[in-house]
């Protein structure tokens, strides 16, 4: 039985060069990239409002997010420095969880803080509790 799914996304946006150069300099395979002006969906009418390029992480079952952001803490510290000098981009990290049974703590160590803090990472959450009963 699904107790929760948790999605944590890392984003850049708000940037006028070609995401692929994102890409490229740091050197990390993005999930999704977008073009302002494009579709959000096929043949849908919601356009994006920026460029962006996003790292997705997705589990299911999760206890504890700390445990869960840290991997994703990892992948980014490596390119700490490149992350820095990225200046006027929107860098943010979201906690989306869907929980159906089980809420999973937020807990976050001084490491997680200072990262976020050094790099100008925003940190957001979304929290869904859904009724499967009804």
């Amino acid at each position: 039985m699904l107790k929760n799914e948790v999605i944590i996304q890392f984003s850049i946006q708000s940037f006028n060069i070609d995401p692929s150069k994102i890409t490229n300099f740091l050197e990390l395979r993005p999930s999704k990239i977008w073009i302002k002006g494009e579709p959000k969906i096929k043949q849908g009418s919601l356009k994006y409002k920026n460029n962006g390029w996003e790292i997705v992480l997705k589990k299911n079952n999760i206890c504890h997010i700390d445990s869960f952001l840290e991997e994703m803490i990892i992948k980014l510290s490596a390119k700490k420095s490149q992350l820095i000098s990225m200046n006027n981009v929107e860098k943010k990290i979201s906690i989306i969880v869907y929980s159906m049974n089980l809420m999973p703590s937020f807990i976050y160590n001084n490491e997680v803080i200072a990262f976020l803090h050094e790099t100008s990472i925003t940190l957001e959450h979304d929290i869904y509790c859904i009724d499967r009963e009804h």
